[in-house]
């Protein structure tokens, strides 16, 4: 009976320890390779759903790269990108590591963060002069003697969305369908949503500091499973 007893002993603490060793690999895994994200709104629509899910992987980057002399910026046109906007400040480390164990707990039902990193994609890069028209950006960048549309420039296919907007609606208005030309200052990217006449981006925060860059989106996925590579690398 006593090595019975014993013997379940063993297997139980071995259960635990196998269990906080899946967790620690997996807090290590998010933390310095890859991460699972919950789409929580349609601002990424068509490309993104709600309730979709995107593995991404930890993004952080040098201050040298912010050189206007850099021809080689780490960051390209119409990747998507996970950004904290301006308005939120985040948590730090501790509670971002408390957070993920209760959603890797509760698989990713219940959280403690108030604020989630929102998918965004990128359209300008610093020193990019931007405008806006029917919805479509156009970029002329420092090297470029003209402006050229958002999808020329960008390494990846995508669609937006754009629902006609009532009846004597301005342009100064937020979600309007044109914008004035802007620069992009040097350390910033200027990100927008793909569902472009109901989603906030940087038409209305401005262009997002480099420091609020969270995490690269590369892969999409949804239920039943289907796959959808998000970036060319």
């Amino acid at each position: 009976m006593r090595y019975r007893r014993g013997t379940r002993g063993k297997q139980r603490r071995l259960l635990l320890f196998r269990l906080v060793l899946i967790y620690l690999l997996v807090i290590l895994i998010q933390y310095f390779f890859l991460q699972n994200f919950r789409i929580g709104s349609n601002s990424m629509s068509p490309t993104l759903q709600r309730n979709d899910r995107i593995i991404a992987r930890p993004f952080s980057i040098e201050a040298a790269a912010f050189r206007p002399d850099n021809t080689e910026f780490p960051i390209q046109r119409g990747e998507l990108l996970l950004i904290y906007p301006p308005y939120v400040q985040p948590e730090g480390r501790w509670y971002r590591t408390l957070d993920r164990l209760i959603r890797f707990v509760t698989l990713q039902r219940i959280g403690i963060s108030r604020y989630r990193p929102l998918v965004r994609r990128v359209i300008g890069l610093p020193g990019d002069r931007i405008l806006m028209d029917s919805f479509i950006f156009f970029i002329k960048a420092p090297t470029m003697s003209s402006f050229q549309s958002e999808f020329m420039l960008s390494n990846v296919s995508y669609k937006i969305a754009k629902k006609p907007l009532p009846s004597g609606w301005r342009s100064d208005l937020p979600f309007s369908a044109e914008m004035a030309q802007t620069t992009v200052p040097y350390g910033k990217l200027f990100v927008a949503a793909d569902n472009r006449s109901a989603a906030l981006d940087s038409r209305h925060w401005e262009a997002v500091d480099m420091e609020r860059v969270s995490h690269r989106a590369l892969l999409h996925w949804q239920l039943p499973v289907r796959l959808f590579w998000l970036a060319n690398s």
